[in-house]
């Protein structure tokens, strides 16, 4: 990482892991700002760098500010392989900001059913809360949730979260 920054940044090499995330957060602040104003090309450029930034550092700091920035579109494109991501912290970051985004994210619906069967309980209970933050366009996933719920493994954990969304 120091390397790639020391242009931008001259001290990088020279100075702390701490001073370096200090400069990436306060450029990638600039271009939130930048991106608040309007600035679609920042907003894509700011995406892109983040993005980057989690798949060279694996930091999901990286990942939770731009997953909520995505398009429709790139959502598609970059949260398929997040939800398979080997690193369950990185699936669960990836199924939140899902549910977050409500009926936006009906065109992830297969890949949110298939976090059903994860071998993590907490992946499998932030899928059945993101399934229920679609409501009735994740209907499909009915006969995959009555599994879980079937399931004396994951029942209870899969009940818990619907009904934490339905109340």
């Amino acid at each position: 990482m120091a390397v790639a920054l020391s242009h931008a940044y001259p001290g990088a090499a020279q100075n702390s892991t701490a001073a370096q995330d200090a400069f990436i957060r306060q450029s990638l602040q600039a271009q939130a700002d930048k991106i608040r104003a309007g600035e679609e090309n920042s907003r894509q450029q700011t995406v892109a760098q983040w993005l980057k930034l989690f798949h060279d550092t694996g930091r999901l700091t990286y990942l939770m500010n731009c997953l909520p920035m995505l398009t429709p579109e790139e959502a598609t494109r970059e949260m398929p392989p997040l939800l398979t991501h080997a690193d369950t912290e990185v699936r669960l970051t990836a199924l939140r900001a899902l549910a977050r985004r409500g009926t936006a994210a009906q065109s992830m619906l297969p890949d949110v059913i298939a976090r059903l069967d994860d071998p993590d309980d907490r992946v499998v209970g932030a899928a059945a809360e993101t399934l229920a933050s679609l409501g009735a366009p994740a209907s499909s996933a009915a006969p995959a949730l009555l599994r879980a719920f079937c399931s004396p493994r994951l029942s209870a954990m899969a009940r818990e979260a619907v009904d934490r969304k339905s109340t």
